[in-house]
């Protein structure tokens, strides 16, 4: 499964932002199990001065995600692509 990870929950790791930091964590680490693809790793592998400029390069240099997983989803609200909080992920993956 693909999905695309917000910043906002990036943040939530690299801050430790409560109460949203142990489902974010999660998320990554279902990415370094290989159980789905979270295309923030390459952007973060640029090593670009603007992180947002890199997550927006290859989001639209990539793929068709399955989901956007965001604290945000209202943001997404126009988008054709899902968009899911860290734990309702979490929930569907469980079920």
């Amino acid at each position: 499964m693909k999905a695309l990870i917000d910043t906002n929950v990036v943040l939530d790791i690299l801050l430790h932002r409560q109460p949203w930091y142990d489902n974010s964590a999660m998320i990554f680490g279902l990415a370094d199990e290989n159980l789905i693809k979270g295309y923030i790793y390459q952007a973060l592998d640029l090593d670009w001065n603007d992180f947002e400029d890199s997550v927006q390069y290859i989001v639209g240099e990539s793929f068709s995600a399955d989901y956007i997983i965001t604290r945000n989803t209202q943001d997404f609200s126009s988008s054709s692509i899902p968009a899911v909080t860290p734990e309702q992920y979490i929930n569907i993956i469980n079920n």
